[in-house]
Order: C-alpha cells, then sequence, then structure tokens
C-alpha cells in the first residue's frame, strides 16, 4: 500500500510540475506577443560603485556595455539622461540604476587578473588546482524607478556573473562596442565571460521586470 502511495504521489508532483511548465511557458508567450513591436523609453544613470575594485572607468565601461546591449534589444529605446538643470519633464519613463557591489577579476589567485599577472593560478600549483582559483566574479544592484513619479517598479535586485574559463570564440560577447578601454585588460580571461553572463541576465531581468503599459 506505501509503495502505491509513494507511486501515486511521485505522479501527482510529476504532473503538477508540467502543468505548471505549461502556463509558465503560455504566460510568457503571452507577454512576448504583447511586447511585439513596442518599446519602453529608459535612461540608465551614472553608475555608482560599492566594490572598491570597480573604479569609475571601470564602472563607465560597464554602464557603456549595458546601454550597447540595451539598445541592440528590439524592446528599449535608450533616452539619454536628463541634466538637473534642463527644463520640463524627462523624454525618458523609466530609469535604471545600477550599483557595482562586486567585481573580482580573481578570487582566488589565478590568471585572470588585471595585466594576467601571477599568483597561485599559475606555475606548477595551479597546475594541480586547475580552474577552480581562476574564478571571476561580478556583480550588479539594480532598481528600476518611474522617471515621472519615481514609483519603483524594480525593487534592488542582485545579479551576478561569474566564471572560470574564457568565453568562446564564436560564442559571441558583450565587448564588440566602443569606448570601454579599462576593459580591455580582461578580453579573453574568466572576467569577459562574467561580464557577458552578467549583462544577459541583466537585460533578461529589465524585459520581464517592466510592466507592459511602459512598452509603447
Amino acid at each position: 500500500m506505501k509503495k502505491i502511495l509513494a507511486v501515486f504521489y511521485i505522479y501527482l508532483v510529476v504532473i503538477c510540475l508540467a502543468l505548471g511548465g505549461c502556463l509558465a511557458s503560455k504566460k510568457s508567450g503571452l507577454r512576448n506577443s504583447l511586447l511585439s513591436g513596442k518599446k519602453v523609453k529608459l535612461a540608465v544613470a551614472e553608475f555608482t560603485a560599492t566594490s572598491p575594485n570597480a573604479q569609475a572607468a571601470i564602472s563607465d565601461s560597464l554602464r557603456r556595455v549595458l546601454i550597447a546591449e540595451l539598445n541592440k534589444n528590439s524592446n528599449f529605446n535608450i533616452i539619454d539622461l536628463k541634466k538637473p538643470d534642463d527644463p520640463g519633464s524627462p523624454a525618458y519613463d523609466l530609469i535604471a540604476q545600477v550599483d557595482v557591489v562586486e567585481f573580482e577579476p580573481q578570487m582566488s589567485g589565478g590568471r585572470s587578473g588585471s595585466g594576467g599577472g601571477g599568483g597561485a593560478g599559475s606555475g606548477v600549483l595551479g597546475g594541480f588546482l586547475g580552474d577552480s582559483l581562476n574564478k571571476a566574479y561580478v556583480a550588479f544592484d539594480l532598481q528600476i524607478n518611474d522617471a515621472n513619479n519615481n514609483k519603483v517598479i524594480l525593487q534592488k535586485t542582485r545579479i551576478k556573473g561569474q566564471a572560470t574559463d574564457c568565453l568562446k570564440q564564436q560564442a559571441g560577447g558583450v565587448f564588440s562596442c566602443g569606448n570601454i578601454a579599462a576593459l580591455k585588460s580582461y578580453q579573453n580571461a574568466p572576467m569577459e565571460k562574467a561580464i557577458n553572463i552578467l549583462i544577459n541576465e541583466t537585460l533578461s531581468i529589465m524585459r520581464q521586470a517592466v510592466p507592459v503599459e511602459y512598452y509603447k
């Protein structure tokens, strides 16, 4: 009897998971159809940096990368940030605020730091310990507000990217935009892949977090 109940319980769990997946897929498909051909007017504020490793040049380059990728997305119309002394209302509906809270090109030693210098991951010891010492990690705190009434659209959300290997050449990446010299030393290193993961996850979260009524 216990075996029958156990099998029945597993069967119910599988059905519930399948139905949940179908409903989520239908909901996502409906949202995509509603947003087709529509864009949200968005500005990206100057990045702040809690991480001591994310100097102004790095934070600015990360902002440029995010804006470049947002401009490639068919659902975003990126508007220049309104200056405080400019008259009138902003031309955008939403403003994204980002704090770079973590920027660790070489968390535990390795070869992925700026300039590729040494550490425990290089030399004989690195050969035994492998890529676990060559981990890159970067994280944002993202918040989105209504630009007109300061209503919070997306509460502060932690988004992370980490990698122990390099981005494959054919996989493409987010370093293709210009004027990001501060990040070039991390090209072909795990930090490039970590940033790539972070930016793509940020885009996905932003697209899902913005209510449908802001897409026009």
